[in-house]
């Protein structure tokens, strides 16, 4: 039997980019209406501003805002909420739930609310993320996200795989009902023959280590993707390689990364590995990328400042939102897959995870790069250290996990990569057990860095 017609919904990727645009202004203007009447925050900003609603015809126009910090939205989370007007569907009124975010930068957990017609509208990026990868209704996806402590994003994944018409297992890890280990978690993929495995990139590669030493056959899994942290290619390669020996076919396998955080409601897609990230709902998301200083708008490249404005949405809204990462986005049509609409084009980095080393403001992310290059790691950690008898004030350690076979070899090469993107080599200090750096019984996320100058140790 054929794919009904009915799941082959209309996709604004597949249209024109002056469409797009053209349904990017119509929702832009009636979502700043909307915060014009309803929205407590913006009301105080449109006032300070002597703005408008006249001032607002276009998405550019949003540059005429200041752009809203984290700091600014933790200040208040119910002023970013849009009251219920009298006009409103029952959809767009009623409540459906709230996402927390994860406290990485304060520690304090920010509440985000969605209504009936949020949650929907998250439903269909959804889908059209899966046209992007590659999941299909005939799919068996197992949800490697764990179950969190409050009500997070990654809640939301399998209601977008079933949006799809695909089966989703999901283990439960981390909830207090189950908190299954790794053995238990691989015996429930290969009894329920997985084709997709999705989670945070660190935790689903100890899922297919743990598999591989205890020999299970996971020759279903064709798609693997990964969010919530950075996936390089060496990283990868090793899961790759590993998914083969474990029965999977090389003709179909693939691993596909995308950047996902609860302001989007979703995350990006690669519809090539390492290609690019397509953002699935332009027509609910407006993508842009500032200078860092002056907040003024970037070419299409260039990495900055990247801010978010919704578009269409009733629960809480946000303009010119700057989510704590810097990325550069392209706008031209995708030469890979054809479709439109912005894609993030480089490295994401999270502004908070710069580190200043000897003087130099950086990302790790190149560390971590350079670092899986490197075969036979099992586990890594990067530490920041300060030196006492310095040539530089600034020290690297490299804790990492190998088989003890391997830890000359290990030893020679890891100095070396490292060395090429820092211009030093690193101190290495091999631990018995990778366990010891990432145990993903107890977490879910691998701590990569630490910086002990920050906590002066």
């Amino acid at each position: 039997m054929q794919e009904p017609s009915s799941l082959a919904r209309s996709d604004p990727l597949d249209s024109s980019r002056e469409n797009i645009i053209a349904l990017q202004n119509q929702r832009f203007r009636h979502q700043v209406a909307l915060c014009f009447q309803a929205h407590r925050y913006y009301q105080e900003i449109f006032r300070r501003c002597k703005l408008t609603l006249e001032d607002f015809q276009t998405v550019e126009d949003v540059q005429k805002l200041p752009v809203t910090t984290k700091q600014d939205y933790l200040r208040d989370p119910e002023a970013f909420r849009l009251s219920a007007l009298p006009e409103f569907s029952v959809q767009e009124r009623t409540p459906w739930d709230v996402h927390y975010t994860t406290g990485t930068t304060t520690g304090v957990p920010a509440p985000f609310f969605n209504t009936a017609h949020d949650f929907f509208a998250s439903l269909e990026a959804f889908r059209r993320l899966a046209r992007i990868v590659g999941l299909t209704a005939r799919d068996k996806v197992i949800n490697l996200y764990p179950l969190p402590p409050f009500p997070h994003l990654s809640a939301r994944f399998p209601s977008g795989v079933m949006a799809v018409g695909a089966a989703v297992v999901s283990p439960l890890m981390g909830g207090i009902a189950a908190n299954r280990n790794l053995d238990e978690v691989v015996w429930i993929i290969e009894q329920q023959r997985g084709t997709v495995l999705g989670g945070i990139g660190s935790y689903v590669r100890r899922v297919i280590m743990r598999a591989e030493e205890l020999g299970a056959n996971f020759s279903q899994v064709r798609l693997v993707l990964v969010a919530g942290e950075a996936c390089p290619g060496g990283a990868r390669e090793e899961m790759r390689r590993r998914l083969l020996r474990l029965g999977a076919s090389r003709h179909d396998l693939t691993i596909r990364s995308g950047l996902g955080f609860t302001e989007l409601q979703g995350s990006t897609a690669e519809c090539t590995e390492l290609a690019g990230s397509h953002h699935p709902a332009p027509d609910q998301v407006y993508f842009e990328v500032l200078d860092e200083r002056s907040h003024s708008p970037l070419p299409d490249g260039a990495p900055g400042l990247f801010t978010i404005t919704h578009l269409d949405r009733r629960g809480t809204v946000l303009l010119r939102y700057a989510i704590g990462d810097l990325t550069a986005i392209s706008r031209e049509v995708c030469p890979h897959c054809g479709r439109q609409g912005p894609r993030i084009v480089t490295n994401t980095v999270r502004m908070f995870e710069r580190i200043m080393f000897n003087g130099v403001l950086f990302n790790p992310d190149v560390i971590k790069e350079a670092i899986t290059t490197v075969d036979g790691i099992e586990e890594y950690q990067i530490i920041f250290t300060r030196q006492d008898d310095p040539p530089s004030p600034d020290g690297l350690l490299v804790r990492v996990a190998v088989h003890p076979d391997e830890r000359q070899r290990v030893q020679m090469e890891l100095r070396e990569a490292v060395a090429s993107v820092i211009s030093m080599p690193p101190s290495i200090e091999f631990v018995d057990s990778r366990d010891d750096i990432f145990d993903p019984n107890q977490t879910f996320k691998s701590t990569r860095v630490v910086d002990q100058r920050a906590r002066g140790e």
